[in-house]
């Protein structure tokens, strides 16, 4: 027979471990219900008191709270637009009459209200406000929530509307002259006037050009706009822009004009066409028989006019054929002969005024330029002289009547007595070939260029030319202690090392220092 006290006691523990498990449990739906074994149940365990159920945790009721504005669009202190429109946003649903009869603005608003939402206001001006006009907007406390609550503080917002809208730039300036023709004309606003994704055929253009003239106008963004003339403008003329006294800025201002000139048009005027300068260069002479011809006008010319009315022709008066060809903005005309020019033979670059612009401007002044091609390949001139004297470093240099063939002069070249490290360079400027190495002092050379030697064009010397000279002696000098005002030797020594040029016999002599002297040469 089972000790009822002890099984008591085995079953209250059972009961308190399920309880103690239950607890840690995420949720429960049952109270929990002991088990009973057989044993127990005839053991009288029935008659036990049954576990009760945990209460949940209470829920705390949601208490009503005073409103607030928590924005408004747009935010104080940027440029409020012309036409201010406010959107007031608030944290519950208002009492839309005690909002609409809070609601002041210092100057008085007159406007219209309308609310989006039971917490969303927006009010909408009559009319247009005033440029650069302080505006106070304010909600005093007698602004109710529909909770019947007011607001604990009064809201004041400020702001200051739109500037109104001026030309901070234009461009070609006011008053300048001498303007290329083939300038765009630009102007930009202090505000955006055009606004951004717009389609551009609804834009409005910014000015307009007097005289008249084609082209492509833009708004290259939000705030300038570019008119590129096509063709260019009609050189030696004066253009009168007048900008567009009904532009708008994305914020409602109106155009008042161009700041700092109190005006709404300026002028400006354009240069006249004319030929900068030709290359070659009048009067020049040893021109290359393969150069081209090149005009440089001062603006865009019509490549077509210029053609018809250029022209290079020979000392005889015939003229050269040839080819044109421009730069990109067509102010430069490169012509290139058909064939190499006559050597030693006078031309004439001719450039009737007829010639225009591409503004359809005439040059209306005639230009001509003349120039002289090099002779026949020779040798013009030496250094040193023929029969002369030169430094044995200094080399020789031949100055010829047109380029040499650079390829290989060496070839041509012959120097007695020998010279090693024979080297050689070109000077195009006057044509000269350049002879060095390490030439003797005191000794006389020949050099011979073979009459073989090509210029650049393949003619020939024809026959050799031969320049004599003699190298000049060494300068006399003496170098013993190198880099150094003293040499330090001693006893022992029987010689001294040195370096000596054109001196036949040197004087020495021995002396003494004192002691107290010698510390100073230290």
């Amino acid at each position: 027979m089972i000790d009822k006290t002890v099984l008591r006691s085995f079953f209250v523990l059972v009961v308190l471990l399920l309880v103690s498990l239950a607890c840690g449990l995420p949720f429960q739906t049952q109270p929990v219900e002991p088990t009973q074994s057989p044993e127990s149940a005839s053991a009288g365990v029935e008659d036990l008191p049954p576990t009760s159920t945990i209460p949940p945790p209470p829920t705390p009721t949601a208490q009503p709270l005073p409103p607030t504005l928590v924005e408004a669009n747009p935010l104080p202190g940027v440029d409020l637009p012309l036409n201010g429109v406010l959107t007031f946003y608030f944290d519950q649903p208002m009492d839309r009459g005690s909002v609409e009869g809070a609601l002041r603005g210092e100057p008085q608003l007159s406007g219209h209200l309308s609310w989006l939402d039971d917490a969303t206001l927006v009010f909408e001006p009559d009319s247009a406000l005033a440029p650069s006009t302080e505006l106070t907007v304010e909600l005093d406390t007698t602004t109710l929530a529909a909770n019947g609550l007011a607001m604990l503080e009064p809201v004041r917002l400020k702001y200051r509307t739109a500037a109104p809208l001026q030309a901070i730039q234009v461009l070609p300036e006011p008053g300048i002259a001498e303007v290329d023709p083939s300038s765009a004309i630009v102007t930009t606003f202090d505000q955006p006037v055009a606004p951004l994704g717009a389609d551009p055929e609804t834009l409005p253009t910014a000015f307009s050009i007097e005289p008249a003239t084609t082209g492509i106008g833009e708004w290259i963004n939000t705030s300038t706009y570019i008119f590129y003339p096509d063709p260019p403008l009609v050189g030696g003329t004066t253009y009168h822009i007048s900008l567009n006294t009904g532009l708008i800025s994305t914020s409602g201002s109106p155009f008042i004009g161009i700041a700092d000139m109190d005006e709404d048009s300026w002028s400006f005027s354009t240069a006249s066409p004319s030929l900068r300068s030709a290359i070659p260069q009048d009067g020049t002479d040893s021109v290359p028989i393969d150069t081209v011809v090149e005009l440089n006008f001062n603006q865009s010319m019509d490549s077509a006019s210029v053609q018809e009315y250029f022209v290079l022709l020979d000392q005889d008066g015939f003229v050269v054929d040839g080819a044109h060809s421009w730069s990109d903005d067509f102010s430069t005309m490169v012509f290139t002969p058909t064939s190499f020019l006559e050597r030693d033979t006078s031309y004439a670059i001719l450039l009737a005024g007829s010639a225009q612009s591409l503004g359809v401007t005439p040059l209306e002044l005639d230009y001509e330029y003349r120039f002289d091609t090099v002779p026949s390949f020779n040798v013009s001139w030496t250094e040193p002289v023929q029969g002369g004297r030169v430094s044995k470093y200094q080399g020789v240099k031949f100055n010829l009547s047109a380029p040499v063939d650079t390829s290989d002069p060496l070839k041509y070249v012959s120097v007695s007595p020998s010279v090693t490290n024979l080297n050689f360079w070109t000077s195009q400027s006057d044509f000269a070939l350049n002879i060095s190495g390490d030439f003797k002092p005191n000794t006389d050379y020949q050099v011979t260029l073979s009459g073989r030697l090509p210029d650049r064009w393949g003619q020939s010397l024809n026959q050799d030319f031969v320049l004599r000279f003699r190298t000049e002696p060494l300068q006399p000098a003496m170098v013993i202690a190198y880099g150094e005002s003293q040499l330090f030797i001693t006893p022992q020594d029987t010689a001294l090392s040195a370096q000596a040029a054109s001196i036949q016999s040197v004087d020495l002599s021995i002396g003494n220092i004192p002691a107290n002297q010698f510390w100073q040469y230290l």
